[in-house]
């Protein structure tokens, strides 16, 4: 970013400009080649967890790419390497203005599956209390490309067996600090069957089971799973639900178990946004309006605000 800075104070972006629009316009007709017909759409987490990607577009992207992606897409990439040419100036600009916001956003070593749980509420991600007093936990964290993230958690002991779900209003992801920061979430708790659990686990070590072979996708969902039997960990799978259909319908599975099983209609809506990527087609809950909270704060004696609470009780009509 210095060295860019640099070049244009000294009017000689033409230094750098070509070899690097080269390289840019290289990396969107290969991004837009993969998903032609939603053109960077897929998250900043996908794109830094590339390296070439993340070089020049680490999370969000600057007005003229997103209109290079734009064009790109509207005729055949193949053959193509220059969709749009900025002119110099507009080049080294949108990079430097895309690594300043990067600086001030989530950093991708940052974002772990312990942070990610920490936001939502939970004192980590595979030891936690929760866990730690379950004969049997199975637990997963979802971390859909366009919704926000999800933790469902099956936990077995001696009073049966429950499922517990905490989903964040908005996505952790999107927050501007460089790390993890505690979200807003709704939470809902409620009780499966011992059949139902047996089931999952059952799943789950199948997937688990499945071929290990690396893939590179750029958007979908990731999950992760952990199996703890008599407190010890079992089962420890990170993946793609895109990369394995075995995983895919364990994760399927889970959703829909937990999503009969609770309540809360804001918690069903996000477990029935995050089973879309499983293929699942969950009714939507009609969430009941909230009625609005107005916070009064009375300057003066004590004895003059005890009398105004008094009054706005008795005229408080629930």
């Amino acid at each position: 970013q210095a060295q860019f800075r640099h070049w244009v104070g000294a009017g000689r972006p033409g230094l750098v400009v070509d070899a690097v629009e080269r390289r840019l316009m290289g990396i969107l007709d290969v991004a837009v080649s993969m998903r032609p017909e939603a053109p960077f759409l897929c998250p900043g987490k996908a794109l830094a967890a590339h390296p070439q990607l993340s070089l020049v577009m680490p999370r969000r992207m600057p007005a003229w790419a997103r209109k290079a992606a734009t064009e790109s897409a509207a005729s055949p990439a193949v053959g193509r390497t220059r969709p749009y040419s900025p002119n110099a100036r507009e080049l080294v600009a949108g990079i430097i203005r895309a690594s300043q916001l990067a600086a001030k956003s989530m950093q991708p070593s940052n974002y772990t599956s312990q942070n990610i749980a920490r936001a939502l509420g939970l004192n980590g991600f595979e030891n936690d209390e929760q866990l730690a007093a379950a004969r049997l936990a199975l637990r997963l964290l979802l971390l859909p490309s366009f919704h926000p993230e999800l933790c469902v958690s099956f936990t077995e002991n001696e009073t049966g067996v429950a499922v517990s779900v905490a989903a964040a209003n908005e996505q952790v992801w999107q927050q501007v600090w460089p790390s993890p920061k505690p979200a807003q979430t709704c939470k809902a708790d409620a009780v499966v069957t011992a059949e139902q659990l047996a089931g999952l686990v059952a799943l789950a070590r199948n997937a688990a089971a499945g071929s290990d072979e690396r893939v590179v996708m750029l958007d979908g969902m990731k999950v992760h799973t952990i199996l703890r039997v008599d407190r010890q960990l079992e089962l420890d799978l990170n993946a793609n639900v895109g990369q394995r259909a075995a995983y895919a319908e364990f994760v399927a599975q889970a959703l829909q178990i937990a999503w009969h099983a609770v309540a809360h209609p804001q918690v069903r809506n996000a477990l029935r946004a995050v089973g879309s990527y499983v293929g699942l087609a969950l009714p939507e809950q009609l969430i009941p309006p909230v009625k609005p909270t107005v916070r009064t704060v009375v300057l003066g004696p004590e004895e003059v605000a005890s009398q105004l609470l008094e009054a706005l009780k008795r005229g408080h009509k629930g």
